[in-house]
This record gives structure tokens, sequence and C-alpha cells, in this order.
């Protein structure tokens, strides 16, 4: 079973099948015995209407058929909804898009007619890129895997069908950007842009041209500027800090972004201009980055500068966000022995030692801290 079989299992329950006495006649064409498929739903409130009193329209059980085609590909009763829905209707491929389209807002019911045409007509690439907007549009929570694994072989292989058609380099582009495969998303992005300048063969509506392009524009843009902090951070890590100087301030140039405030003042710490370390880490701590390395690098910027208040200060700061922090409680408690508060430094040791899930590492600092304040405590005491 694959993916949207499983997805769908459960739309199975919205069917009623009804025995039709009278022969079904179509195109001089005569059906007898036939059972049609009609959307629960559907039924109960034209019911509850009233509306029922004497037959039910047929396009009733059109739709059944549809959604019944879209739920169980393999319904015994299938071939035979296939010739009706063929002989019932002109253009049923035509039919079936249109309608598609007209549901889309509803996100379910748009999926059935988009999948029936889809077993139908399986090349009609349009109609399988929308499948993959309502696929979308059902990506949420239990959904998600289901509809993840269908987009991604629908997309692939709409693009074996057209090579040209820009919507599906675009929606593989989003994609890959959902799955963090960030220069994957940048190429399809760049090849769906370059294709939708000249996509008029599609007849795309000129103001949804003008959305995509647009959104391809500031998808390229941050996916850049992702790979050159991504460059930066990977330079710092290496020591070379001028190299990730120099991406960095030019992305704080065209970004107002808290984490590349944060990662150059990280580099200006480690070029010892505390300074311009501290204002540019204030700076991001303003902008909204409150990243435990960020209160836990400032406060240390303070502490070097001789600000030991204000380093403490900073500590108490990051202990409103991660409550209780082994590391944040240990650099307060280190602090508080050098600001003459050490039953304030005591209490906060006692805390770390009572956690059962720190380091092995942290846990020794912590007791080796401890002992070191209770000896200098009996020495005090002996002293006096």
């Amino acid at each position: 079973m694959n993916s949207i079989q499983k997805l769908l299992q459960s739309q199975s329950e919205r069917l009623l099948y009804l025995d039709i006495k009278k022969p079904l006649i179509i195109n001089e064409k005569e059906y007898r015995d036939l059972t049609l498929p009609i959307i629960r739903e559907d039924f109960v409130e034209e019911i509850q209407e009233g509306n029922f009193e004497e037959e039910i329209p047929f396009e009733f059980f059109i739709r059944g058929m549809v959604f019944n085609i879209s739920i169980d590909p393999d319904f015994v009763y299938n071939n035979i909804y296939k010739e009706v829905l063929k002989e019932s209707i002109d253009d049923l491929e035509h039919y079936l898009f249109t309608h598609g389209l007209m549901e889309l807002e509803y996100g379910e019911d748009a999926l059935h007619f988009f999948r029936t045409n889809y077993i139908l007509h399986s090349a009609m690439v349009l109609n399988s890129y929308y499948y993959v907007v309502t696929l979308e549009k059902l990506k949420q929570g239990s959904l998600l895997k289901e509809t993840k694994t269908a987009r991604r072989w629908l997309l692939d292989e709409i693009i074996e069908l057209d090579p040209q058609f820009p919507l599906s380099y675009y929606r593989l582009g989003l994609y890959d950007i959902e799955e963090g495969h960030h220069d994957e998303a940048f190429k399809y992005l760049k090849r769906g842009g370059e294709l939708l300048i000249g996509a008029d063969k599609y007849s795309l509506p000129a103001e949804y041209r003008e959305e995509i392009m647009s959104d391809i524009s500031v998808k390229l843009e941050e996916l850049s500027s992702d790979a050159q902090l991504k460059k930066a951070v990977e330079y710092l890590e290496n020591g070379k800090y001028y190299e990730s100087l120099e991406l960095l301030n030019e992305l704080n140039t065209r970004l107002n972004s808290a984490i590349v405030k944060y990662y150059l003042g990280f580099t200006y710490r480690n070029l010892q201009e505390l300074d311009l370390a501290i204002e540019l880490y204030e700076e991001s701590l303003k902008n909204g980055f409150k990243g435990l390395e960020l209160y836990q690098d400032l406060s240390f910027s303070y502490y070097e500068r001789g600000n030991i208040t204000k380093a403490r200060e900073i500590i108490d700061k990051g202990l409103e966000v991660y409550k209780e922090n082994e590391r944040l409680l240990y650099n307060r408690a280190a602090i508080n022995v050098n600001m003459g508060k050490v039953d304030e430094a005591l209490e906060d040791l006692e805390t770390i030692i009572s956690y059962d899930d720190i380091s092995e590492d942290m846990f020794n600092e912590a007791m080796i801290l401890r002992e070191n304040i209770k000896k200098y405590k009996e020495e005090s005491d002996d002293l006096q």
C-alpha cells in the first residue's frame, strides 16, 4: 500500500453505496443493477433538507464515483465507474481538474478530484502539480509522513514528464528547505526562476507568476545568506577569524540578524576586541537571540572587562530563560566566589550536584569548586 492510500484509508467511511434499481442510460448505453457511491455527508444533508423526495440527482453519484476511485483505486466496481464518468462528462480530464481547483481551499475534497484525474490521466502536468499543492495543505500533524513521501515522487515524476515545467522545481525547492537540504533547494529554486521567466506556454496567470518569482527571490536570498553564515561559522571553528569577519560584516550590512550579530561578537572576542564584542552581543540580545552560548559569552566578556556585577547580571538573565541550567549555575557560582558571596555560590553548586542527568565533567567541576570553597571557609574560621 503506497503512502497516499494509507493517507486515504479513513476516507472510505465517508462513502455510502446505493443499489440503483432503475436502468441508467447514458449516450444510448444502458447500465443495469448498478451499485453507486454517494458521499455520506451530502446524502444526510440533502435528506434532512427534503431534497431527495423523488430521486437523487446524478451529479451526487458523479462526485461519489470520483471520491471512490481516489480512495480505493482497486475497488471492484471502479472499471464501471470510470466508464460511466467518461460517458457522462464530455471532457472528463478538464472537469476533474477545474473541480479540483474550485475545491482547493477545502484540501481533502480537492485531493480526490486531482488524484482521480491523476489515476485516469497521469500525463497531465498541471493536474499533478496541484495534486502536490493539495498534499502540502495536508502535511501537518499525523499526515506529515504520508504526504511528504507522495509529494516527492510526484514532483520527480512531473520533471520526468516535462523537464521545462517551472513550478515543479519551485515546489522541490520548498520541499528541500523543509528537509534542511539547502544546497539542493537553492539549485531547484534557481532553475525554477529561470524557467518561469519564459513559461508563457503554461498559461500561468501573471499575478501568480509574479507571486512565485517574488517568493523564489526571497528564498534564494535567505539560502544564500544561510550558506554565507555557514561558511563564516566554519572559518570560526578553524580559527580563521579575519576570513569569518569579512563574511559576517557583509551579512550584517544586509540583514538585521540577531544570530549574525552574535557570531560577529564571538569573532571580535576571539580577536581580543572586547568592547566591540560586548556591543554586538548586547545588540544580538536586544534583537531576540536567546541562545545559551550568548549569555555565557556576554557574561565572560564583561568579566574579562572587569565588570563582575554586569557579568553576574547577564547570568541571572540567562537563568530566567534556561532555568536551573547547570553551566549557568556553575558560572554564577564562580562569579559569586569572586564577589565574596560564598554561601550563594555553595547553594548553586549544591543544586548542580543534586542533578541526576549532568555530565561527569560538570559534576566533577562542581565538586572541586565546592570543596575549595568549604576549605576556604574552614581556614577563614580558624583565623578568626
